[in-house]
């Protein structure tokens, strides 16, 4: 047989403390509800001269720049991630971890050949609010690819190397050096140097400017 016990207990009221207890209450309930805690941080695209806007119409290898600043008051931005979507679905251009209360970022890219390419910037803070800042760029249909330039040799140097120079421009073939590359940065597109001894695959890298 079950049997069921209950205790009663008498209670008394004392209006005193339930004035004190009232008052704790709602002030732990407005210091965990501070404002600004809620807030999302900011993030607006650049749109001055040299920046290329939302819904352009560029050619295939056009070579744009695009830029955000971010912003948050009472929380540091802690990453950005920057996607692209294509036609052929949607890749990670950039995963990194930052820690600042506000920031510029810029990049200069080159065009595919993708009816549209749709850039995405995503930053978030430290209590996780994210925001967003999107372009969308539109192929011109009557682009098209450009001519294929061979160059027969070629021999790039890296940092301690004996060899000319590491900066290439494919334009018209012609090699800089560390020293006079600075003067030519429009006419760079390859640069060659001597990465991480640490990892093999990374000890001589073929890369470009903005990568």
């Amino acid at each position: 047989m079950l049997v069921m016990i209950r205790h009663s207990y008498p209670f008394r009221y004392d209006s005193r403390t339930g004035i004190c207890i009232t008052l704790m209450v709602m002030f732990v309930l407005a210091a965990c509800n501070k404002p600004g805690d809620n807030t999302s941080p900011t993030i607006r695209l650049i749109n001055e001269s040299g920046y290329t806007s939302d819904s352009a119409t560029v050619p295939i290898g056009f070579l744009f720049k695009l830029g955000i600043l971010a912003e948050k008051v009472d929380a540091a931005i802690t990453n950005l991630v920057i996607t692209l979507t294509t036609e052929n679905g949607t890749e990670t251009a950039v995963d990194s971890g930052i820690y600042a209360q506000n920031f510029k970022y810029e990049r200069a890219m080159s065009y595919g050949a993708s009816r549209f390419e749709k850039w995405v910037f995503m930053i978030r803070d430290k209590n996780g609010k994210s925001a967003t800042a999107s372009v969308t760029l539109w192929k011109d249909t009557t682009s098209a690819f450009g001519l294929i330039n061979y160059y027969k040799s070629v021999q790039l140097g890296t940092q301690n190397s004996i060899l000319p120079g590491s900066f290439f421009s494919v334009a018209d073939g012609s090699i800089f050096t560390a020293e006079n590359a600075a003067a030519y940065q429009d006419q760079v597109q390859i640069i060659t140097y001597w990465g991480d001894q640490v990892v093999p695959s990374t000890e001589f890298t073929l890369s470009s400017p903005g990568e």
